[in-house]
């Protein structure tokens, strides 16, 4: 089965407010892996990924998201998430949303999901964020990665 992606973006005339954040950052990405930038991606939360049964219409899943109001995308802090494998010494340097109205919507989100027919991919402890990268290269070093990224604060507080 497909593997959808429900998300959030903020709207169109501030992406590049969010793309000035790793522009000077973009060099730390790994070749493989992600920095949010314009022409490679765009700005999203993740809200919950999921997949549509076989003869079920993954427009209706979508019509049933879609029908929910949107949140607001109020960001209160930037959080270093450190990879899985502690080998790779991987940080995800990730906006977080304020306060508890974004795992509100997010439950919604994940009800509207299942009751259109679709399958909720279940994540224990999943917060929603948007993440700016992913680097392997600075071998944990917070301070330099803070460093480089612009404007973090303009959208934190």
């Amino acid at each position: 089965m497909t593997v959808y992606r429900a998300v959030l973006t903020p709207p169109q005339e501030s992406w590049p407010a969010y793309f000035a954040m790793t522009a000077n950052a973009r060099h730390l990405a790994d070749d493989d892996g992600y920095c949010m930038a314009e022409g490679r991606s765009v700005p999203h939360v993740t809200l919950c990924k999921f997949e549509v049964p076989e003869g079920a219409s993954v427009d209706k899943v979508w019509d049933a998201i879609k029908s929910l109001p949107p949140p607001d995308m109020v960001f209160d802090r930037m959080h270093i998430k450190n990879g899985k494998d502690p080998a790779s010494v991987s940080q995800w340097p990730m906006l977080m949303n304020a306060g508890t109205s974004i795992f509100d919507y997010q439950q919604l989100v994940v009800n509207a999901i299942t009751a259109a027919g679709g399958i909720p991919e279940k994540e224990d402890n999943y917060d929603p964020h948007l993440t700016l990268l992913s680097t392997t290269k600075l071998g944990g070093d917070n301070d330099v990665l803070k460093s480089v990224l612009q404007g973090v604060d303009d959208f934190t507080g």
